[in-house]
């Protein structure tokens, strides 16, 4: 018999997650596209302020925005150092990531035990979605102007594909920990 993975049950707390992750990704690029990084630190702080009613992991998803702001900043300079992604604001010449693309990274975090809680427990599926899902997000960063590939996209592509696909379960990885860390404290 084969398992199907279950899609979690639509719910307002999931369905505004989901749609508040959304929105601070397109204020957050569109933003960084027209040389702004606080529309999306505007938008991330919205969702920040949100998220603290709708989630009950909220305390430990702040904790995981955190860590993959910290993640996002190492993974963001390689990107940038490796001249995989020239990033317009705030100077193309900088290999450190700017603010707005960490907003991203924080954003990213707050969903994993929320509307994406689904597939914590899924790391293959978790990877096929990240190579997906997140090289996607690049691509629509440099269609809407915030980035360019700084090499041909043919290259850039499959590199962010596999990047993905080992960042995803990764950051969900990170997510049981912290989960682990979370639920400890909370019975002290």
């Amino acid at each position: 018999m084969i398992h199907k993975p279950e899609i979690p049950a639509l719910s307002v707390p999931l369905i505004a997650n989901f749609a508040l992750f959304q929105f601070v990704w397109l204020v957050t690029v569109i933003g960084a596209a027209r040389g702004a990084a606080w529309p999306g630190l505007a938008a991330l702080a919205f969702f920040l302020t949100v998220h603290r009613a709708l989630s009950a992991t909220a305390k430990a998803d702040y904790a995981l925005c955190a860590l993959a702001i910290a993640l996002g900043t190492i993974v963001e300079t390689l990107n940038s150092a490796s001249g995989f992604i020239v990033y317009r604001y705030p100077a193309a010449a900088s290999v450190i990531p700017p603010i707005w693309i960490l907003v991203l990274w924080c954003n990213l975090a707050l969903i994993l035990n929320n509307s994406a809680a689904w597939l914590l427990q899924r790391p293959v599926l978790a990877a096929v979605l990240g190579a997906i899902g997140g090289t996607l997000s690049y691509v629509g960063g440099v269609a809407l102007g915030a980035a360019e590939f700084g090499v041909a996209t043919s290259m850039v592509v499959p590199v962010l594909a596999v990047s993905w696909a080992i960042l995803a379960p990764l950051l969900f990885a990170i997510a049981r920990r912290v989960n682990r860390v979370f639920a400890t404290t909370a019975g002290r």
